[in-house]
């Protein structure tokens, strides 16, 4: 047979009991009779250290491949399971090729020539070996023909040898080290927290500012998510010695925000406001009371002097950070010189005196102090008020390695500054924001020692040059487009394209020079407090101890045994299904960690040494999980299990652990013991099976376990099955007995027993009368007396199940076999006592099943109002099977209130840990389990409101939000009204006439209207006929303000106009980047606007003198204000003639459809009123305020 070509492919691979890993794939075209040998590792959990990151871990293993010939391209051989380092290997045999192959341990494949050991073939590589590239090898290793030549010596009765040589070398990723390679240490990421960690990794940084922190005094018995200087305290600690990165769960926690708020993006400057505000206010009356005032305090001289009279104000005003002008801007030195220029205000904008009257005057700041630490805040991020967004601002703009703000014969200082020429300050931070406008992400450089610069990216810190944190933070176009390629060239008159730059500085952070060594000033561990020192040095003991056991985990694994103590501590309280929790067995006594190459002979030493329990009195059995998700013994360990190497019994271990965590072990056992009073072991035949035994007392509504049984599951036909019962006999005496010893020489049974209660030693033999298998009701006396219960007792025996997803439980029919009722070892029988139907009817649970169902139903529920979602709330028990009247009436029965009906419930929001926007409605959900179900996940929590009428009434209501207007256009108040959805306008209106009083009480009796505004405008005036059940408030702001006498009645040469406030375009805005109605500019209006009559004749001059008198301006302010006609038919149009007829524009512009939004008169003017908070300048779009709860 011509076999030129065929050739042996020999791949490296792994295996972690995951046979699908190894797919098979389709046959390659000339490769039938190619064979491939494997070895594979799934990728490992990126969370678990597979092993030192530092060593390296070598290993060989032969395998002796049989019936080579005859299985080669028939199917898939595999060696046995092997370990080396961190993984379980395997060698495989596939009978086709893999489709492709990806270039990390080291190997080398070698077959073996048994003649000529010279001869023998080897091939090395090396591959990383992940989930997704699981394969790697060879595909030419030696021709086939060759190697199945008779006298080769690769075969010997056709059986080929092949050896692995596998090299597993560090991984590259644990490779780096954070506290080795630079001396700090990073900050573990929650989600969106990297704004916190680099305010942190600064603050940090401040020896000063971190000693103080240490001195903070705090209870020793405090818990740290629940105190935020504890918290803050152990963040700084272990940053200082800890080895690896720090995470601030703690610290989020004990400001009070949850899951939700840890992906929640915020602006870095914004929580070093609210941070040292709320450190500042946990500092007083404490030894570092005023460190943040000490640090960061600096003073503002702020001035208006009058030019021609001697008058003069002056004010002097504290600040912890400086908010510096970006835009327009070239460096810090300009925005020095912008925060300190000198306004002139003349002409229309002149000064108004109490004494001089209007005054020419200069207005500006100058600075009183600099702080020893300055903080500035820059200003990338602006409101754009035409685009009504909030925009980033990338322009480029320098900063120093050294700033001097005592230059220019100290310009920025105030006459009565301290003129000393120490305002020299040296670059300490730099904190950076990457990206835009709707999200990005942030970091730090900082200079500790003031050389070296650090980049603290979250777990990561590295060390850098010093123009990575200076020239390329200061944003603008980026030079180095990446177009270096000949084919992508530019002629000069066509240069590249210059890209923006999104990651630049956003917070500096300067130390004053002479301060320097004080701010720097070392921190040792005396520093902290000793209570606090030693729990934090425990913690960490307690971490590096996790780590280390987390490294090591591939070398060991973890028994958990549970004893029939510990089924009875924990039957009836903590579990009522199955029979225990491993993991609720305290760890210091069921719980062993050994080392996987240990024989489970040496575990039981161990196990005798805790327990007291001698070896030979020693018998393990599996536990498994079933296909019904219940947890019960499967079979004891056989003698040469155990004395096997604990890793041989993987077959065993806990089945949810997942394939990435291939190489570590979890074995669940039960021990079981002689009962009590004897020294050996229950004999087990091969067709006996255990069952344990729980007892149900429907009266006290209790579960116990009473014990286990071991029982023959059939019995032999024999001649003497009519022969009397053998009398029972204690223990001691029961291995004399003949039918003890030998059952089937009488053809009869014995059931024993290993309990928890009753006589030791109780055997009870049953005759096997024709019927093969032990009948439940043999069983019964024995079972009974072990539960304590009188012999004459009548019992129901039920079989326990399962109780996902539903309880099942059946009542067995005592008069059939174990055997015909298919039980099996770990199988849990429930007896109860027998009811009659009065009994029974009389009992809340007369039944086990009715019993563990209400049990599987509780579910223990925390209530909070819907006003405070970050309070503890009330934790209550209740059946997830409650309807919804149950449900509100026992919350209202712990809430002490009288009517259930009052209270309005809302669903958690699984996703924002926050109630959900709309509550539910009156019986809108059947039961509590429905409550508690969001996006198919099972909550815990529920809100609640207690409203002041029933919430079926307040359904049948329409709540409308509205907001009340004086005549003057300005805001009174805000009230809700309710009325009945089929109602109108009418009624809206009356029913506010009702809730006015005080000063708004004379309005109560004038007439009042309905106005639909939104975004400074007026959209509709509502009819007091229309239907309130098209009244939308969760869109427009609704309005209602009293009509004006003039336009009751209005005349018929007079008509109704609207009048709104207009933002001037900022002055270095271009035409063309703002936003357009068709092809006219659209002025951004904003605060409250109004209706005005005005009559058919009426000049510009005339309307001015009515709006001015309405909203009772001064006539200097006023004078400012710049009249425009805006209309969608033509362009905004400006009016500077008084004489001109204001009614004609508004004829001009109409075409009868235009509403009053679509045409206007505006006046241009300042908003006083800001639209945000000097706090939020800087919050982008997507982010809410900062809260500090703590």
């Amino acid at each position: 047979m011509d076999v030129e070509g065929d050739l042996i492919d020999d791949v490296v691979s792994g295996d972690a009991d995951n046979s699908e890993l190894l797919e098979e794939v389709p046959n390659s075209e000339g490769m039938e009779d190619t064979v491939q040998i494997q070895v594979s590792t799934p990728g490992q959990d990126t969370d678990v250290v597979p092993m030192d990151a530092q060593d390296e871990c070598s290993g060989t293993y032969t395998w002796k491949v049989p019936r080579l010939s005859k299985s080669m391209g028939v199917e898939k051989l595999y060696s046995d399971k092997f370990e080396i380092g961190t993984y379980f290997w395997r060698l495989l045999l596939p009978p086709t090729p893999p489709l492709s192959m990806s270039p990390k341990a080291n190997f080398t494949l070698k077959m073996i020539n048994k003649l000529d050991p010279a001869r023998s073939m080897s091939k090395d590589s090396n591959h990383t070996f992940t989930s997704n590239e699981a394969d790697w090898g060879f595909n030419t290793f030696a021709q086939l023909d060759e190697v199945l030549q008779r006298g080769s010596g690769f075969l010997e009765d056709d059986v080929l040898e092949l050896r692995v040589d596998i090299t597993i070398q560090k991984d590259d990723r644990y490779a780096y080290d954070s506290r080795k390679e630079t001396g700090f240490v990073g900050i573990k990421n929650q989600g969106a927290t990297c704004y916190l960690n680099s305010l942190l990794q600064y603050l940090y940084n401040l020896p000063y500012f971190r000693k103080a922190v240490f001195h903070m005094p705090t209870p020793e018995s405090e818990d740290p998510s629940k105190s935020l200087p504890l918290a803050l305290q152990s963040v700084f600690y272990k940053l200082q010695y800890s080895k690896t990165s720090v995470s601030t769960k703690d610290l989020t926690k004990s400001f009070g925000w949850g899951t939700y708020d840890a992906f929640q993006q915020h602006d870095v400057q914004e929580l070093n406001r609210v941070l040292c505000e709320k450190l500042e206010e946990k500092m007083k009356g404490t030894c570092v009371e005023n460190t943040v005032n000490q640090l960061f305090e600096g003073h503002t001289f702020n001035y208006l002097s009058c030019i021609n009279v001697a008058c003069e104000s002056t004010r002097k005003e504290s600040y912890l950070d400086l908010q510096l002008d970006v835009k327009g801007c070239r460096n810090i030195h300009d925005s020095f010189d912008r925060y300190c220029e000198v306004e002139v205000m003349d002409g229309a904008n002149q000064y108004n005196t109490d004494t001089f009257g209007l005054q020419d005057a200069k207005k500006g700041v100058k600075f009183e102090s600099f702080p020893s630490v300055l903080q500035l805040q820059l200003k990338r991020f602006e409101y754009d008020f035409q685009r009504d967004t909030m925009v980033k601002i990338n322009d480029r703009y320098e900063f120093f390695d050294e700033l001097d703000l005592d230059r220019e014969e100290f310009r920025y200082l105030s006459d009565t500054a301290s003129r000393t020429g120490l305002n020299k300050y040296r670059l300490h931070s730099v904190l950076v924001h990457s990206g835009g406008v709707h999200g990005g992400h942030y970091y730090a450089y900082v200079r500790p020692d003031g050389k070296q610069w650090l980049k603290f990216e979250d777990d990561r810190v590295t060390k850098e040059e010093p123009h990575r944190a200076m020239e390329e933070q200061f944003g603008g176009e980026d030079d180095s487009h990446g177009m270096t390629n000949s084919h992508n060239t530019f002629h000069a008159h066509n240069p590249p394209p210059k890209l923006t730059k999104h990651s630049n500085a956003y917070m500096l952070v300067y130390v004053r020079g002479s301060d320097w060594d004080r701010i720097m000033c070392p921190v040792a561990k005396e520093d902290v407090t000793e209570h606090l020192r030693e729990q934090l040095e425990h913690e960490q003991r307690e971490k590096e101890e996790r780590q280390k056991n987390k490294a090591e985990a591939h070398l060991y694994c973890t028994l958990k045994v549970v004893t029939d103590a510990d089924m009875v501590a924990q039957v009836g309280k903590s579990r009522f299904f199955d029979l225990a929790d491993h993991d609720k067995v305290a760890p210091a006594q069921g719980h062993f960690r050994m080392r996987k190459q240990v024989k489970f002979s040496d575990f039981k030493n161990e196990v005798a040494a805790r327990y007291g329990v001698p070896v030979e009195q020693q018998r393990f059995w599996s536990w498994q999980k079933r296909a019904n998700s219940t947890e019960r013994p499967m079979r004891p360990l056989t003698a040469e299990e155990e004395d096997s190497p604990l890793m041989d019994l993987r077959e065993h271990r806990e089945a949810a652990i997942s394939s990435n965590k291939h190489a570590l072990m979890d074995l669940k056992l039960y021990l079981e013991t002689p009962v009590e009073g004897e020294t050996t072991l229950l004999k087990l035949g091969k067709d006996d099976i255990m069952v344990f035994i729980k007892h149900y007392d429907p009266v006290t509504e209790t579960l116990r376990l009473v014990g286990h049984l071991i029982l023959p599951r059939t019995a032999k036909v024999g001649a003497c099955t009519a022969c009397p019962p053998p009398p029972t006999l204690p223990g001691p005496a029961l291995a004399q007995h003949p039918r003890r010893t030998h059952p089937a020489l009488c053809g009869l049974a014995s059931v024993r027993g290993g309990c928890l209660s009753g006589q030791r030693g109780d055997t009870l033999t049953v005759t096997s009368g024709g019927a093969v298998g032990t009948r439940v009701q043999e069983m019964l006396p024995l079972a009974a007396h072990r539960a304590g219960l009188d012999e004459h007792t009548q019992l129901d025996v039920y079989e326990e199940v399962k109780s996902e997803p539903t309880v099942y439980i059946t009542l067995l029919d005592q008069r059939k076999t174990l055997h015909f009722l298919e039980m099996e070892n770990g199988d849990i029988l429930v007896l109860q006592p027998r009811l009659g139907e009065a009994e029974a009817a009389s009992l809340r649970h007369p039944t086990v099943l009715q019993y563990l169902t209400y049990v599987c139903a509780l579910r223990k529920v925390t209530w909070k109002r819907r006003e405070e979602p970050k309070a503890e709330g009330i934790v209550l028990e209740m059946s997830k099977d409650m309807s919804y009247d149950q449900v509100t009436e026992a919350l209202a029965a712990a809430l002490s209130l009288d009517d259930p009906a009052k209270l309005r419930l809302t669903q958690h929001n699984n996703y924002g840990g926050q109630p959900q926007r709309t509550p539910l409605r009156f019986r809108g959900l059947a039961t509590l389990e429905q409550m508690l179900t969001h996006s198919h996940h099972t909550l815990d929590t529920v809100y609640y409101e207690v409203l002041d009428i029933p919430l079926a009434e307040l359904e049948t209501l329409k709540t409308l939000k509205v907001t009340f207007h004086g005549d003057k256009s300005e805001h009174l108040g805000d009230f809700s009204v309710r009325l009945p959805k089929n109602g109108c306008v009418s009624n809206v209106l009356t029913a506010l006439q009702q809730q006015l009083q005080g000063p708004l009480l004379p309005y109560a009796t004038r007439p009042l209207r309905l106005l639909e505004t939104l975004g400074g405008k007026i959209y509709k005036v509502l009819t007091e006929d229309e239907a309130v059940d098209n009244v939308n408030d969760n869109y427009w702001t609704l309005r209602i303000e009293p009509i004006p006498e003039d336009q009751l009645e209005l005349a018929p040469t007079s008509r109704v106009i609207n009048v709104q406030h207009v933002h001037p375009p900022p002055a270095d805005v271009k035409e063309e980047s703002q936003p357009r109605l068709g092809a006219q500019l659209a002025p951004t209006c904003f605060g409250h606007p109004f209706l005005l009559t005005i009559a058919e004749a009426d000049t510009l001059e005339a309307v001015k003198a009515k709006v001015q008198a309405k909203l009772e301006i001064a006539p200097e302010e006023f004078s400012k204000w710049q009249a425009v006609f805006v209309s969608t038919r033509q362009a905004t149009e400006q009016l500077t003639d008084d004489s001109l007829v204001v009614a004609e524009l508004f004829v001009r512009a109409h075409n009868g459809t235009q509403g009053f939004h679509d045409m206007y008169l505006g006046f241009v003017h300042e908003d006083r009123h800001p639209k945000r908070s000097n706090n939020s300048n800087n919050r982008h779009p997507y982010e809410t305020p900062i809260k500090i709860y703590s």
